[in-house]
């Protein structure tokens, strides 16, 4: 219980600023060899490409990126450091993509490998989203009591419903479960899922079954799926994502643990690759530091000035 006891304790909230300090490009070379050459040297492209590399922007992205600029150089001249920032902030701009408004009453089904904080985020969701909406969790990861149990808590905790059947397999109890949320009329109705690898095309396929059950249980409602991934994971994130979307349709992303990461620019390759937004960052352990993704804030975070 004292995990919970320090989730729900009153503390200052991160602002989303502080928490995602270290995860950026780190700029300071290419702004050395910008002032050098006052062009768009192949030093200035060198220094470019090893940070966003070392930043985990990726390879396809990084050189994306790089002809980018090249090709903006060629009809726009770019002779100073703050020029070049510009351009890139122009790039990095057209991959974020504004997240669709929410149905009142939606579904969010909830996917991932084990370990992302699939279980963690639907708790926030839920006690955010609950200040305003009835709010139902489902709890369809029926290999994991920890998870149910730690859900049941969630559920206690931000005062909303429970409902999970350990006995029947998870598109059963999904099925049951929406049945149940629409008799009492519910909002919100998050479902989580078992953390599964993305290489295991039997769990795949299951979690496939599962998101096509959520209609034929509920009837016509705005059902959205996230994909929630660990910053800290690395380039296997494209890997979890490209998996994840051809099984399940994912239409927004939860990117998790990006104060624990100096490598934000991962998000990048991700956004890129499958054109959805991101929908909610993590950015500490808190019960309130579940953040909207705020666009024009992380950009100004991820690309660090190299001042």
């Amino acid at each position: 219980m004292g995990f919970f006891k320090n989730l729900f304790s009153k503390k200052p909230k991160i602002s989303y600023e502080k928490a995602l300090n270290r995860s950026h490009v780190s700029l300071f070379s290419v702004k050395e060899a910008m002032e050098k050459h006052q062009m768009l040297h192949p030093d200035v492209l060198e220094a470019l490409e090893d940070a966003l590399l070392l930043s985990d922007v990726g390879l396809d992205t990084t050189t994306n990126i790089i002809e980018y600029l090249i090709e903006t150089h060629k009809k726009t001249p770019i002779r100073d450091y703050e020029s070049l920032l510009d351009w890139l902030y122009q790039y990095v701009d057209k991959l974020f993509l504004d997240a669709s408004n929410l149905q009142h009453k939606h579904v969010i089904f909830v996917v991932g490998v084990n370990g992302v904080g699939k279980t963690t985020t639907i708790g926030k969701l839920a006690h955010q989203m609950s200040h305003n909406q009835n709010v139902m969790i489902i709890a369809a990861d029926t290999f994991r009591a920890a998870a149910i149990d730690q859900l049941r808590i969630w559920a206690e905790k931000s005062d909303v419903l429970f409902y999970t059947n350990p006995s029947k397999d998870p598109s059963s109890v999904i099925y049951d479960g929406l049945k149940l949320a629409k008799e009492k009329d519910i909002d919100v109705i998050l479902i989580d899922t078992a953390g599964r690898l993305q290489n295991k095309q039997h769990l795949m396929a299951e979690l496939t079954k599962m998101r096509h059950m959520i209609p034929k249980a509920y009837g016509t409602i705005d059902i959205r799926t996230y994909l929630v991934l660990d910053a800290t994971t690395g380039q296997n994130g494209v890997s979890q994502a490209k998996l994840f979307h051809e099984a399940t349709d994912i239409t927004d992303l939860v990117i998790t643990k990006l104060d624990g990461t100096s490598k934000g620019g991962i998000v990048l390759p991700i956004v890129s690759m499958l054109k959805v937004p991101i929908a909610y960052i993590g950015i500490g352990e808190g019960i309130d530091d579940l953040a909207v993704f705020d666009k024009e804030a992380f950009m100004q975070q991820l690309i660090d000035h190299g001042g």
